[in-house]
């Protein structure tokens, strides 16, 4: 998916509904109730992975990074989710 597509697909899920998910590495889940979109690139990472920059935490798409704002779970940086 690019970074409209999971920006729009968290949105569709948020609250009242019981929030986009995804699960990390370990097989722990994430919901994730709020994200941003950014015009920032990480080209050297892969598309799921997450990176935490000046206390912002995004993932990466397809061809952006989009800014996740509000989850519940943990996230660590470059840990990659499924």
């Amino acid at each position: 998916m690019n970074e409209t597509q999971v920006y729009n697909f968290i949105r569709a899920l948020t609250k009242p509904y019981p929030g986009a998910f995804t699960y990390k590495s370990n097989g722990k889940k994430v919901n994730i109730y709020k994200a941003s979109l950014t015009k920032k690139k990480f080209p050297n990472l892969e598309i799921g992975q997450v990176i935490k920059k000046n206390k912002k935490i995004f993932v990466k798409t397809k061809n952006k990074l989009v800014q996740i704002d509000h989850f519940v779970g943990s996230l660590k940086n470059l840990e990659k989710l499924k």
